[in-house]
């Protein structure tokens, strides 16, 4: 369960950010003065926390090898928003499929990061792959 929700935040984000891409991008790499960089930290610990809480379920009930969730919800954030710089950028072409492709593109590398069989990743995306997701909810079996 920790796997699929896990994904389903990652996917969900990213697919939130192709949609508002221009406050995305502004959000997450834009130059902007300090006020704003302040909201951003405050942004990337926000997520940080609930990726901490979805990789510490994972490994708490097996799904996942041991870690240092900490740290692995920090590099997801990492992974996540620097994913998302080049294809939310200004110049960058626009983002064909609604952002599904990207989305799933992130999710995979995000899962198979924290030891996720990468089979079994792809499995999951494949399960999921719509805004149906949720962190709280996982879609139904198929």
């Amino acid at each position: 369960m920790g796997s699929l929700r896990l994904a389903a935040a990652v996917y969900a984000f990213a697919r939130r950010a192709a949609r508002g891409r221009r406050l995305a991008y502004a959000m997450i790499a834009e130059p902007v003065d300090a006020a704003i960089d302040d909201a951003r930290l405050v942004y990337r610990k926000a997520l940080g926390e609930v990726f901490l809480r979805l990789v510490s379920e994972g490994v708490g009930n097996g799904e996942l090898p041991p870690q240092d969730a900490a740290i692995s919800a920090a590099c997801i954030v990492g992974a996540c928003l620097e994913g998302l710089v080049g294809p939310l950028a200004p110049q960058a072409a626009s983002i064909h499929d609604a952002g599904v492709g990207l989305a799933e593109s992130i999710a995979r590398f995000c899962l198979r990061a924290v030891g996720c069989d990468p089979a079994v990743a792809v499995d999951i995306i494949s399960r999921g792959g719509s805004d149906r997701w949720s962190v709280t909810a996982p879609p139904p079996p198929a």
